[in-house]
């Protein structure tokens, strides 16, 4: 990792946090806490809408989010592309 950068986890669950922290002992912080001043959101838990629309909605202009999990619904895609109005579509 470059010395001069700064690298902040979050986890979705105590026990991946725990991982974390004592395994390689990094700090592990709420992504709520952070979200307003990242430059980059990668998510790789598997788990569903771990980037919401109100996280993209915090994050600053020009923040980059991907995902190199297995699963494609950690990024509520469709709540940014529609801008959040499709709680009536038939999915």
């Amino acid at each position: 990792m470059y010395s001069n950068m700064e690298y902040l986890f979050t986890a979705c669950c105590v026990l991946m946090s725990l991982f974390t922290h004592s395994m390689d002992g990094f700090r592990v912080i709420k992504l709520n806490e952070v979200v307003r001043s990242v430059d980059i959101v990668i998510t790789a838990t598997g788990n569903k809408n771990v980037v919401t629309r109100e996280f993209m909605d915090k994050m600053k202009n020009g923040c980059i989010v991907c995902n190199i999990g297995h699963s494609n619904t950690e990024i509520d895609v469709v709540c940014k592309i529609l801008g959040g109005y499709y709680k009536d579509l038939p999915y």
